[in-house]
C-alpha cells in the first residue's frame, strides 16, 4: 500500500500547490483499494499489484505478471516517447524486452528527480532515502531533504538550468526523471550503455489537476510504493 505521510514543508509554503497535493493524496488513497498484502512480504511482491490510469492522457500502465509496462506519450502529437518495463531486480536480469523498450529494475535505490514537483511526490510517498539528487537543492523546503543535502547525501544536477550529464552518470543513479520538451534528448545525451535510465514526465502538460496528480503512480512504482 502507498503510505500516507505528513504534507511537506513545500506544500505549506506555497498555497498554490495545495489543491494539487490534496489531489495527490486522493489518488494515493484510491490506488490502494483492493490491495491486501502481508506486512512481512518481500519488496518484490509490491510489483504484483494492479494499477490503471484514469485521468492522465500522456502515460499508460500495462499490468504484467511480474511488474508493469509504462508507456509515455508526446503531448504535441500523441506519439510514443518511451516504453519502460518496471520489474523486480531478480527478474530484470533475465527479462527480454520488446524492441525499443527499456527495462528498469525496481525498486530503484538511487533516483534523480529534476523538478521540484517530482520531489513533492517523493515526500508524499515517504521515500526520501531513494532520492540522490534534484535540479537544485537550494530550492528545497522539506527539512529532511535539506538535512540530507547539508550532509552531502543529496546533490544538485541542474543548478544553472542545464543538466550536468557527466555528474549524473558518475553518480550512478538508477533513473533520472525530467520534464519532456522538444530537444531534451539532446540536452541530456545519456549513453545507451549507461545504467542510468532517463524517464520523461509530462505531468505539466496534462489538462487537469487530477491528471497531473496521477503521475505520482509512475514515481510510486519506481520506488516500490505502488
Amino acid at each position: 500500500m502507498i503510505p500516507y505521510c505528513s504534507i511537506s514543508n513545500s506544500l505549506r509554503k506555497s498555497k498554490s500547490y495545495l489543491p494539487f497535493f490534496f489531489l495527490l493524496l486522493l489518488l494515493l488513497g484510491s490506488s490502494c483499494k483492493g490491495k491486501n498484502r502481508e506486512e512481512n512480504e518481500s519488496d518484490d511482491s509490491i510489483e504484483k499489484v494492479s494499477l490503471k490510469v484514469k485521468y492522465a492522457q500522456f502515460f499508460s500502465i500495462d499490468n504484467l505478471p511480474l511488474g508493469h509496462r509504462i508507456k509515455i506519450y508526446n503531448p504535441s502529437n500523441g506519439a510514443l516517447l518511451q516504453s519502460l518495463v518496471l520489474i523486480p531486480s531478480k527478474e530484470a536480469k533475465t527479462f527480454t524486452p520488446q524492441e525499443g523498450e527499456e527495462v528498469i529494475a525496481v525498486p530503484c535505490k538511487r533516483l534523480a528527480l529534476l523538478s521540484d514537483t517530482f520531489v513533492g511526490a517523493i515526500e508524499l510517498l515517504d521515500a526520501r532515502e531513494k532520492l540522490l539528487g534534484t535540479a537544485d537543492v537550494s530550492t528545497l523546503y522539506d527539512a529532511e531533504l535539506q538535512k540530507r543535502a547539508k550532509e552531502g547525501k543529496l546533490h544538485s544536477f541542474a543548478r544553472s538550468g542545464i543538466t550536468d550529464v557527466e555528474s549524473l552518470i558518475a553518480s550512478q543513479v538508477d533513473g533520472a526523471m525530467a520534464n519532456y520538451y522538444d530537444g531534451v534528448e539532446h540536452s541530456m545525451p545519456l549513453p545507451k550503455e549507461s545504467p542510468t535510465k532517463l524517464i520523461y514526465n509530462n505531468d505539466w502538460q496534462e489538462s487537469s489537476l487530477l491528471a497531473r496528480a496521477e503521475w505520482i503512480k509512475v514515481i510510486a512504482l519506481l520506488v516500490g510504493k505502488g
